[in-house]
């Protein structure tokens, strides 16, 4: 028995995370939204209120670019980092800054 495929709902578009300091983002126009620290009902207000601000937005309105980063900080800054892949990399950056401490102190 095969799945008939989900009907998208509206908003479906407005994803968690983005680039650095971005709560969510628009994945047709691009724009992002970062929630202030405040009680939860009022982040949750402002977030369905970014849902119901890009309900219209239009598939192929806007695309990331396909390059790929040219550093690994521009990596980190894009939207294609999730949690794993940013603690994998600051992993790395303090193995890094631990092999170099080491290395001065002999």
């Amino acid at each position: 028995m095969s799945k008939k495929p989900r009907k998208e709902k509206r908003g479906d578009w407005v994803v968690m995370g983005g680039r650095e300091f971005e709560s969510a983002y628009c994945t047709r126009c691009g724009q992002g939204w970062t929630f202030q620290p405040g009680p939860v009902e009022a982040i949750v207000m402002e977030m369905k209120a970014f849902v119901i601000r890009h309900q219209y937005c239009q598939p192929g309105q806007w695309q990331e670019p396909a390059r790929a980063p040219a550093s690994a900080a521009e990596w980190r800054d894009s939207r294609d980092v999730g949690t794993s892949s940013m603690t994998i990399y600051l992993g790395f950056i303090y193995l890094t800054s631990l092999k170099r401490k080491k290395e001065k102190k002999r």
